[in-house]
């Protein structure tokens, strides 16, 4: 029994857990969000502002509250404060129905939701380095997580509705925040300092600019743009497509139907999402190759 309860209270299992947690929100943002807006008549132009907004502002600050983070006694305080006004944040979509009202909640939302996955992985890493234990266990609990969560959403939302969304996201939001009360310590006991500690070599942002660093960068840039446009309107999308596409018959799929080519329309979506996912995959063997001196 004593061991079970030992598991149960180490480090590794309570990040882990929040690492469930942590994709949460998105999973059901990437559900629902883009439908959600445009019932409330949000047109196309301006569902991309709203999803662009975030990213712009977390490329602002993200060094700086990583800084910030780094002072701080632990990671764990900043994980919790991001994740308390992310959590507290979604109240306001309960009244908010005009653009410039959505524009500020959903900011107050995921700008705080953003630096939550950052924080995590850069405080779990440091701590599956100073326990030995292995990272990427830890991490897949969140792709897990998001698996889960959007299948569950897409249930949740098809037998209620769009009213279920913002109670969701809400929902999710808070749970995470609630989980982050039972994160643990990352960083290790304060060690006394010596003489050769008082004046550390500052790392140069320029010493990391080699090709296997850069490159995998530039990978994760190539799958990710084409993941935000994805997120940001597939839902409405598929749903727009969907009886037009699924509706008729099989030999109609993939060519021109009628008056409009919606079948060309989808078989290019689906080319340039794998020329994306392709090139990025392999910018990360070249980053490899020339890591490994091949």
């Amino acid at each position: 029994m004593a061991s079970v309860l030992s598991r149960w209270a180490s480090p590794e299992l309570r990040a882990s857990i929040f690492h469930f947690t942590v994709y949460l929100p998105g999973a059901v943002s990437s559900v629902y969000t883009a439908i959600w807006l445009a019932e409330h008549g949000i047109p196309a132009e301006q569902i991309g502002i709203i999803n662009a907004l975030p990213v712009l502002l977390l490329l602002g600050i993200n060094m700086l509250v990583g800084r910030l983070a780094d002072r701080a006694s632990d990671w764990r305080s900043t994980i919790l404060i991001v994740s308390l006004l992310s959590g507290a944040a979604p109240i306001g979509l309960f009244f908010v129905h005009e653009f410039w009202g959505i524009v500020l909640v959903w900011l107050l939302c995921t700008v705080p939701g953003g630096l939550v996955p950052l924080l995590t992985d850069a405080a779990t890493l440091r701590l599956a380095q100073r326990t030995g234990t292995d990272f990427g266990s830890m991490r897949a609990r969140g792709t897990i997580g998001y698996v889960i969560g959007t299948a569950l959403v897409g249930s949740a939302v098809t037998a209620y509705g769009t009213a279920a969304f913002v109670p969701l996201f809400f929902a999710v939001s808070v749970g995470r925040a609630i989980i982050g009360f039972t994160l643990p310590r990352f960083r290790a006991p304060a060690q006394v300092s010596t003489t050769a500690d008082a004046n550390p070599e500052k790392p140069r942002l320029s010493s990391a600019l080699k090709l296997w660093f850069v490159l995998p960068i530039l990978g994760f840039a190539l799958v990710n743009s084409n993941n935000a446009v994805v997120g940001g309107f597939g839902a409405d999308l598929a749903r727009q497509w969907h009886s037009r596409l699924f509706h008729r018959p099989l030999a109609c799929r993939g060519r021109r139907c009628g008056s409009r080519p919606h079948g060309d329309v989808a078989a290019l979506w689906q080319a340039r999402h794998r020329a994306q996912h392709d090139l990025g995959r392999l910018c990360g063997v070249a980053a490899a190759l020339l890591h490994h001196g091949v």
